[in-house]
């Protein structure tokens, strides 16, 4: 399940919508398609060529777990999951999970990151991201929305555009506190969309950085930058 939630994290994070996974297998449904009709040679006979082949009762064990029991999902984009974009996500989540591990902190905001679509309600889910945005700089106790804006645009290695990025931030901020606070009666998927993309793109740049920077790091390439 651990690994799922890896490879999962590495999909979204390369713009894969967000998507359920209601039952983790040991095998793949490709490999268990005819099984219980091999196991009798007259139903062997009456498979499609392509399932006479295969895995038995007697050759394998098939073991089948659940993992989120659901079927709602707050899901945006249409991209579709390539062979070359899956064995990418596989590279990637092997080298994330190497992270986690040097940053337990980022157990946290995975477990945000695909817990959050998961949410019924759009608000609700939204005020989940920011929790994982915030536990990425968790000494930001004052100032927070201008901090945040700071630290994630400077944390973004991709963007080139640093004043709208940071612009972004702060206005995405400025909706989780009305949020927060009962001070809006409307949350669009609009609204949604931008905390999951600032979301995403976080966790990419911290897997591109190889490590999670601390808030002196990230202020210290800044002033170097700007001395520059």
């Amino acid at each position: 399940k651990s690994r799922v939630q890896f490879l999962r994290t590495m999909l979204y994070i390369q713009g894969i919508a967000p998507f359920i996974i209601p039952l983790v297998g040991s095998h793949s449904i490709n490999d268990i398609a005819g099984i219980n009709s091999r196991d009798s040679e007259t139903l062997r006979k009456q498979l499609p060529d392509g399932l006479k082949e295969g895995i038995t009762s007697d050759t394998a064990t098939v073991e089948v777990w659940p993992f989120e029991l659901s079927f709602h999902v707050i899901s945006i984009g249409e991209h579709r999951i390539t062979a070359s974009l899956f064995e990418s996500a596989c590279d990637m989540a092997q080298r994330w999970a190497s992270l986690v591990e040097q940053h337990p902190r980022l157990r946290a905001v995975q477990d945000v990151l695909t817990e959050a679509p998961m949410l019924g309600s759009i608000s609700q889910s939204i005020l989940h991201i920011w929790m994982g945005l915030e536990s990425l700089f968790p000494t930001v106790n004052s100032e927070v929305a201008f901090r945040l804006a700071l630290y994630l645009t400077q944390l973004n290695v991709t963007e080139t555009d640093k004043m709208t990025y940071f612009s972004t931030v702060r206005q995405a901020y400025g909706t989780r506190s009305k949020i927060a606070h009962g001070g809006i009666e409307h949350v669009s998927q609009s609204d949604w969309k931008t905390a999951w993309y600032l979301l995403c793109s976080a966790c990419q740049s911290v897997l591109q950085r190889g490590g999670l920077p601390s808030e002196s790091d990230l202020l210290r390439e800044l002033l170097s930058s700007a001395k520059a």
